[in-house]
């Protein structure tokens, strides 16, 4: 049965496009469109389902094309500004998209159970915006904001609009970036390639909202007297805070306000004040005060309810634009990569090898926090220059043939990183001596070299100063195999190599060799980006109170498996006794 049939004997009707009225959205002419009402405890909806085709895979968009009269114009939860219904996390839910009158029966439901969680009163209400309060914002322009989203209070930011090209076509849209220093304004006009030079920056006002009342009765808010009316239902104090803010801040005619919601997120917008109006506050701007006496707080009060009316004066605005804030600080992008919040920000890692697994591995190790902190630093090695033979392999482009390794990969991550790490350069072949590798927290090898692997190990031994870590990892078994282990002084690079990884008799075909000392093996660079995925676990494994395993390895082929272990001293390593 179609899609069509299934939706009419759910209790859908056809209707063409043109005659859906009620949407802030234009629909297509040709877009297909079935609508249907649904009955509530709190009156009817009628609702349209757009677009609906045969690929199930995704729901269909649906939307509120008609309310009960005493709900029009109020805030309702799962249901967005622009009228959209909110029925399930698509990313995350699942369904049969292979049986339609299933996912049509799924759809009806999910519609009616939506309706009813949205006509809820009270703390049922209030509980249907939690942790989801944010996305009713409904934004116009993004922030991108250089600050943890729970570490606002206390911070003195500034922000700067420019135009950022945001498509393949050359197309620019406007953007706003809120910083702490200009060295972050510039590192992310640089990345966005635009002129700091060019425009000037902004005040930013903080204000701190209790979520314990934030449900509003009419949401978005379209004024800054309608942010105000919210927030004195919602949060009094705050409601105070802001216009205390606004008066301290009055430098400029315009003003950016971010509120730092507990437990939900961020929110703001941008504000511009007419001249008069501007004119008119500065006489009864908020000074900072030298001492917090009581005459000072009741000087405040009576400044606030004389300047109260004038802020909520529909003339005292001349624009009001909402904004869409996300955090680039490295706190909140740290939280994507793990549940808790350990990272390598100011531990001093050296990688040894800037190859293919190198390559990966430091990209890895930046987005876990190496290279950051006020002592973080990591130390790239190589004397070896990008060809296009390596391209097939290395995380390099083109663009840095002829180019040492090391720096390369250091212009490379700092080129394209939100903030500027702390990277250092070697661009030759380190010698293994102490002097060397003393200093460091972690040492990695990634040079796939055993001489070298073997070397170190004999270092570490022999030095009083050893680093505490020395993490060696390599491709083996022919591209077979990634391996890493960690040397933490129990076991060294040669006792991992007593682990037999590949039979004789499933040796691959002899490597193709190009000319004397250079040959290759073929394989795919996968195998070397697992291994710099293992180097970074291992990285981040040495941050706990105990090691979970000190040796892993990942096979594919015939290569011959070994679980993960904590690996001890083999009886007759030289090494090691």
């Amino acid at each position: 049965m179609s899609i069509h049939n299934l939706l009419l004997r759910s209790g859908f009707r056809y209707v063409e496009s043109r005659y859906i009225t009620g949407l802030p959205i234009t629909l297509p002419k040709e877009c297909t469109v079935y609508t249907k009402t649904y009955k509530t405890q709190a009156g009817a909806f009628d609702i349209a389902v757009v677009g609906p085709g045969e690929d199930l895979s995704c729901l269909p968009e649906t939307y509120v094309i008609k309310r009960p009269v005493h709900l029009i114009g109020l805030a309702l939860p799962h249901i967005s500004s622009f009228q959209r219904l909110c029925l399930v996390n698509q990313d995350t839910a699942d369904w049969d998209p292979q049986y339609p009158p299933a996912v049509i029966s799924l759809l009806d439901s999910l519609i009616q159970k939506a309706l009813d969680n949205a006509v809820t009163v009270g703390y049922q209400r209030q509980a249907e915006f939690q942790t989801e309060f944010v996305n009713y914002w409904s934004g116009a322009v993004d922030a991108y904001i250089y600050a943890d989203a729970g570490g606002l209070l206390g911070s003195k930011l500034s922000y700067r609009l420019l135009k950022a090209v945001t498509s393949a076509d050359g197309r620019t849209d406007n953007e706003y970036v809120v910083f702490s220093d200009v060295t972050q304004r510039d590192n992310w006009f640089r990345l966005r390639g635009e002129d700091p030079a060019l425009g000037s920056d902004g005040d930013v006002t903080i204000v701190r909202v209790n979520n314990t009342k934030i449900a509003p009765n009419k949401w978005p808010p379209q004024s800054l007297s309608e942010v105000f009316d919210w927030l004195k239902s919602a949060d009094l104090p705050a409601h105070d805070s802001l216009a205390k803010g606004i008066l301290t801040n009055l430098t400029k005619d315009r003003q950016m306000v971010l509120f730092d919601i507990s437990n939900e997120g961020i929110i703001g917008f941008e504000v511009r004040f007419s001249s008069v109006t501007k004119k008119a506050l500065k006489h009864h701007a908020i000074k900072r005060p030298n001492s917090g006496g009581s005459k000072h707080k009741q000087k405040q009060k009576q400044k606030l309810s004389s300047t109260l009316p004038m802020l909520r004066s529909k003339s005292a605005t001349t624009a009001f634009f909402r904004f869409n804030v996300s955090s680039i600080s490295n706190q909140e992008l740290q939280r994507r990569n793990r549940p808790v919040s350990i990272d390598l920000e100011n531990k001093k890692i050296l990688i040894i090898g800037c190859g293919t697994v190198g390559g990966f591995a430091s990209q890895l190790l930046i987005k876990a926090g190496a290279g950051r902190g006020n002592i973080g630093r990591l130390v790239f090695c190589d004397g070896d220059f990008l060809s296009p033979s390596n391209l097939s392999r290395h995380a390099l482009p083109a663009t840095y043939i002829g180019w040492n390794k090391a720096e390369a990969l250091s212009d490379l991550i700092k080129r394209d990183c939100l903030d500027s790490p702390k990277i250092d350069v070697k661009p030759y072949r380190l010698e293994m001596n102490e002097g060397n590798i003393c200093g460091y927290d972690i040492v990695i090898d990634a040079t796939g070299h055993a001489p070298t692997g073997k070397m170190l190990s004999y270092l570490a031994r022999a030095s009083t100063q050893r680093p505490p870590f020395i993490i060696h990892g390599y491709n083996d078994a022919y591209g077979q195999a990634s391996v890493v282990m960690i040397d933490n002084g129990l076991a060294c690079y040669e006792c991992a190599k007593r682990l037999v990884t590949l039979n004789e008799t499933d040796r691959p075909i002899a490597p193709h060799r190009i000319s004397c000392g250079s040959i290759f093996t073929p394989y795919d660079a996968s195998v070397s980006m697992i291994t710099a995925a293992l180097i970074q676990e291992a990285a981040l494994s040495t941050l706990q109170e105990r090691l979970p395993w000190t040796y892993a390895q990942h096979s594919t082929g015939n290569a011959i498996h070994h679980k993960r272990r904590r690996l001890s001293k083999f009886g007759e390593c030289r090494v090691c006794t």
